[in-house]
């Protein structure tokens, strides 16, 4: 069993006019207040198991040793709309919180080199926490950064 992934975020931060980059700051053009983002991320999953196939009746059932692998690939974009506040603390220290959604456009594929195996019922969870998820979601967080 394996499971390896990855994802990229892109964002694009817009500050309301009249606004003027943080002075105390280390990088003298960096911003703090409030800010209005859009942004794309987009990522990949994909993870193998090695099943085993039973078969027999009722009461009993024999297990026949063939091995075969499933795997099940996704791969995401996700356009977001965010607006927070960014805040510069002790010079270097970024404080931001955040709050906004995006809509999740995702392609998952099935297969197996064993043509008997019923791949419907391999990940049919679409919940908003999982990985083969579609569909619109919310984007809260608190993050906090070092200004080098």
């Amino acid at each position: 069993v394996y499971d390896v992934g990855g994802a990229l975020l892109l964002e694009r931060r817009f500050y309301p006019r009249g606004f003027n980059p943080d002075t105390a700051s280390f990088i003298r053009n960096s911003a703090s207040g409030f800010y209005f983002s859009l942004g794309v991320q987009a990522g990949f999953s994909e993870f193998n198991d090695r099943l085993m196939n039973k078969t027999g009746g009722m009461d009993q059932y024999s297990v026949i040793p063939i091995d075969y692998n499933v795997s099940i690939t996704s791969r995401w974009v996700a356009p977001l709309v965010t607006v927070g506040y960014q805040l510069i603390l002790w010079d270097a220290l970024y404080l931001d919180a955040y709050v906004g959604g995006g809509v999740k456009i995702n392609q998952t594929q099935k297969s197996s080199p064993f043509p008997g195996v019923d791949l419907s019922r391999y990940y049919q969870d679409s919940e908003i926490l999982t990985r083969y998820f579609k569909g619109i979601f919310p984007r809260v967080g608190i993050s906090l950064g070092i200004g080098l």
